[in-house]
């Protein structure tokens, strides 16, 4: 027959721990595991797992091992004398072996019993039955043997698994006859393997309380790892002050009963222990609620209403509302409210843009716009201009004057659509009352004021009439009468450019003034400077000389820094002994690194030292830098140098270790 062996887990396992007895002040125990195996023969073995023993965070201590095996070898047995002659003494025997082990500590025992019987006849012929048959039943061999260790203990501890291993062997002989035919059947090993832990119990358990209500009886160092409230030694969970379920409220207004963990793991408020949710405990919901000055409250749904404001829904904050926007209103009157847009429009103001304050712009007031046709209406002075009207100035009322009718005026370089004094005044030719402007070009004009010319005269005129005349113009509703002419002219700059102002303003300028009454257009300004592009990367403006002085590159006379592509120059930035970036030299100080100048690049660079490997700088790579790595294994201290850690990734490891030895020997 062949050899069988198996492996499982059993179920049934019995584990106890029985106390023992006192000794010097402390309390020894008995901690049995007991498992029953089951396998058939022959040869045949079982594994069974065994859990180790725990220490529980060092609240008891192990003192032996005792293995103990109680085993029954059995089968069905039947035999029968083949031979003529009887057999008075025929007999069955059984021999063989059965051992345990489990770690260090084991048993063998030998297995021989024999089975009597009264004596058989010689053979008859017939098989299975007749005088020369016997049948001996369920033969069994009990065997009881165990084993015991006080040393090397280690092995057993631990809170995992180790197996205990049962083998049997064996074999059946028919004895007092010279030829029989034996028959067996359920030829198998049973029984239990006991592993008896002696141990010495240095502290007891207690209630151990959880966050969820929940008790369990453990000892003190088990609880607070758990995450418990240790109550005590001996404190039974009966008697333990554990937390109690309570009603959770939740952001949207529900309430569920739960424990206070719960209740905060999924966003929660506890209420309490003991509390329900009976009578409605939550308070209600509150969201983003966009107000129509542009504001935003978080709020319940009943307060928005009530606050005239858009609800954004149940628990969305104001910085995620997507609300309309809203900013400085301004209406006929000059005052300025913060609101909606659609509340502005709605209500006759002028929307100003998203987010501008009051306080940040002005509102006019309306005033008096007179038509071409001679009628007038009252609004904003924009909206006057942008219709071809003449606005008469703010809060100035329609009833207050008399609109003239206008028509097409013609000048020397376009047309305008003036009052028939207007262009007599300014010396063009009125075509007529209504008349548009088709015999000349128009000119655009959103007003008219004073228009100054060379010698001092003045006359009415809109600013590009007087510009295209030669004029400088004075400003919208100015007027001649007292004439505002001066020496005002064009001022060339020593830039180049031009501005309009008077000779004693130019003169601290340090510019040439072109008389009064000459506008920039007339002026010829000569171009002697021009911009200039720095080794930083600015731009000034400066004479060609003054820019090459100061190594800049000259864009050219009349240039300006608005137009130039002022680029900075850049070169070779070291940060650390490693790393090498291309940038500018502000660049480079700012980022902690050295620059190596201007032009360089890290392409042609290094930035390493000569040898990077040579901790103690003796020129060569040896034993005294391998020691220096081996003396300061582990991670990097967390200020000061840290020499051996080659690689820069915080810590002295293996990787440096390699360095040196790759580069062992002398520094190029």
């Amino acid at each position: 027959m062949g050899r069988h062996s198996g492996r499982l887990v059993l179920g049934a396992a019995l584990a106890s721990i029985v106390a023992v007895g006192a000794h010097g002040g402390t309390t020894e125990a008995e901690e049995v595991h007991r498992l029953a195996f089951d396998f058939p023969l022959a040869p045949g073995m079982q594994v069974i797992p065994i859990s180790k023993f725990d220490e529980r965070g060092g609240s008891r201590r192990l003192l032996q091992v005792t293995l103990l095996l109680d085993a029954a070898v059995s089968a069905d047995v039947t035999a029968e004398n083949d031979a003529p002659d009887p057999a008075p003494e025929f007999a069955l025997s059984l021999s063989g072996f059965v051992t345990s082990a489990f770690g260090s500590v084991e048993t063998v025992t030998g297995v021989s019993e024999t089975f009597e019987t009264d004596g058989v006849a010689g053979s008859d012929g017939v098989t299975g039955s007749g005088p020369d048959f016997w049948d001996f039943g369920t033969v069994i061999a009990i065997v009881v043997d165990m084993d015991t260790t006080l040393t090397a203990l280690d092995g057993f501890i631990g809170t995992g698994l180790l197996d205990a291993e049962v083998f049997a062997s064996g074999g059946f002989v028919i004895t007092s006859a010279t030829d029989s035919t034996l028959t067996f059947n359920d030829f198998r090993a049973a029984g239990t393997v006991s592993v008896i832990y002696r141990h010495e119990v240095l502290f007891t358990e207690g209630g151990c309380c959880f966050d969820d209500g929940s008790c369990t009886y453990v000892f003190e160092t088990e609880c607070l790892a758990a995450g418990g409230s240790f109550q005590g030694e001996l404190v039974e969970c009966v008697s333990a002050a554990c937390p109690q379920p309570g009603a959770c409220c939740f952001p949207d207004g529900t309430c569920d009963e739960g424990f206070a963990s719960t209740c905060g793991n999924e966003g929660g408020v506890y209420q309490g222990a003991g509390t329900t949710c009976v009578g409605d405990p939550c308070p209600p919901p509150v969201g983003a609620c966009c107000l129509g000055d542009g504001t935003c409250q978080e709020t319940t749904i009943e307060e928005c209403e009530t606050l005239a404001g858009t609800y954004a829904g149940n628990q969305v904050l104001c910085g995620d509302a997507d609300c309309p926007p809203a900013g400085a209103c301004c209406f006929s009157d000059g005052v300025c409210t913060f609101m909606l847009v659609d509340l502005c429009e709605s209500g006759g103001g002028v929307f100003r843009g998203d987010g501008i304050e009051c306080d940040q712009i002005e509102c006019p007031a309306l005033g008096a716009c007179c038509h071409s046709d001679g009628s007038c209406s009252f609004m904003f002075q924009e909206d006057c201009l942008d219709i071809g009207g003449v606005y008469q100035g703010e809060n100035v009322a329609c009833e207050s004057l008399s609109c003239p009718v206008v028509g097409a005026c013609c000048f020397s370089g376009g047309c305008l659509q003036i009052s028939r004094s207007e262009c007599d005044a300014s010396g063009g030719k009125y075509l007529g009352d209504l008349t548009v402007c088709t015999e000349c070009t128009p000119i655009v004009c959103n007003g008219l004021g004073a228009c100054c010319f060379p010698g001092g005269t003045c006359s009415l005129a809109c600013e590009s009439v007087c510009e295209f005349e030669g004029g400088v113009y004075y400003g919208n509703g100015t007027e001649c009468s007292p004439s505002p002419c001066t020496e005002r002219g064009a001022c060339c700059l020593p830039d180049g450019s031009c501005v309009e102002n008077e000779p004693e303003e130019c003169d601290m300028l340090g510019g040439i003034h072109n008389g009064g009454g000459v506008n920039c257009h007339d002026a010829n300004c000569p171009a002697h400077s021009g911009a200039c592009c720095l080794v930083d990367g600015t731009c000034t403006i400066s004479a060609a000389t003054d820019c090459l002085a100061a190594g800049g590159g000259f864009q050219g006379e009349g240039t300006t820094c608005d137009t130039g592509t002022c680029e900075p120059a850049t070169g070779a930035c070291c940060l650390g002994d490693r790393f090498c970036l291309d940038g500018t030299e502000a660049d480079c100080v700012l980022a902690g690194g050295t620059f190596l100048g201007l032009d360089t690049s890290c392409l042609t660079e290094s930035c390493a030292p000569p040898c990077l490997f040579d901790l103690d700088g003796d020129g060569e790579v040896g034993f005294t830098d391998l020691l220096s790595v081996l003396g300061l294994w582990g991670p990097c201290p967390a200020t000061g140098p840290c020499i051996a850690d080659i690689d820069g990734d915080g810590m002295v490891g293996f990787f440096d270790l390699l360095s040196v030895l790759s580069a062992w020997g002398a520094c190029p």
